[in-house]
């Protein structure tokens, strides 16, 4: 037996109005199953029409979390964003969303609606050619992975990349975010500009708003370990442990001298009560409970 009839039951209840069944139903099928890509959404989505936008955001993040190859899940997060009075939020989740392949007009006129509003320039390309991974829509509706072709000027983003450092080292950060931001939404492919911003959000106790950043640094580097590093912050901050040790665990074997990720581990087992483990964790050589660094 599956989730397909309380769900379209859910959903028709939904489309009718009944909302108080249709969260009914929502909710029921997420105690049984947390992670439930469409329950999360459609009660994400429900709650957004109710107002209720922090708790619809988590539910939403969810939803594209478990399923980030599902376009209307990116789009309505960052219209659940945008309603919520985030809208840098939703420009970057937005510009996540176009780097995967979501070239779409609904989601090219948000772009454009949210980098009006925000005062930004619309994304110019420049002439020096690249490809990167991406997820096109197929004639079916599906996606598929593809080669995308992108437009980057190399000697620009070094220099670009030169002050963002050079702002990170004079402790500018409020500039160092302005800048990250602007450069994600200049080139979605700039993996360097989205570990910088989702870091920053990071120790700024942003967790929610860095976890999607994060996770697309990931996406365009899965071998980083810093990036898995702080991505694993980012779900400990917002209470997700298992999956911050996952993250821990595939830095340090990307890494195994990384003392940052060792001591974070360690907290996370202790944390959990597997107090032997962290034991094990915080007695290797450089491991310490202040060492915060950045990207």
């Amino acid at each position: 037996m599956t989730n397909r009839h309380p769900l379209a039951k859910a959903k028709a209840h939904h489309a009718a109005g009944r909302l108080d069944s249709a969260e009914a139903l929502y909710r029921a099928l997420l105690e049984t199953d947390a992670d439930h890509p469409e329950a999360n959404h459609g009660l994400g989505v429900l709650e957004i029409e109710g107002g209720r936008f922090e708790s619809a955001l988590l539910h939403l993040q969810r939803a594209l979390e478990q399923s980030p190859e599902t376009g209307h899940y990116w789009q309505s997060f960052a219209e659940g964003l945008l309603l919520a009075e985030r809208p840098e939020e939703a420009l970057t989740v937005i510009g996540q969303a176009l780097a995967s392949g979501l070239d779409t007009p609904a989601a090219q006129d948000l772009r454009a609606r949210l980098a009006t509003g925000l005062g930004e320039p619309t994304p110019v390309a420049v002439p020096t050619f690249g490809t990167t991974n991406a997820v096109c829509v197929s004639s079916d509706g599906g996606w598929h992975s593809t080669k995308a072709l992108i437009v980057v000027d190399a000697d620009r983003q070094a220099n670009d990349h030169e002050r963002l450092i050079g702002l990170l080292q004079a402790g500018q950060l409020a500039p160092a975010e302005t800048l990250a931001r602007d450069l994600g939404a200049r080139d979605p492919g700039d993996h360097f500009a989205w570990k910088v911003l989702g870091t920053l959000l990071v120790q700024d106790d942003r967790c929610q708003a860095a976890i999607p950043i994060l996770e697309l640094a990931r996406q365009l580097a899965p071998e980083d370990a810093e990036t898995l590093n702080n991505l694993g912050r980012a779900y400990q901050m917002a209470e997700r442990p298992d999956d911050a040790l996952a993250l821990y665990r595939h830095a340090l074997a990307l890494r195994p001298e990384f003392a940052e990720c060792w001591n974070n581990q360690g907290m996370t087992q202790h944390a959990l009560g597997q107090l032997d483990a962290s034991l094990i964790v915080m007695t290797v050589p450089g491991a310490s409970a202040d060492r915060w660094q950045g990207a």
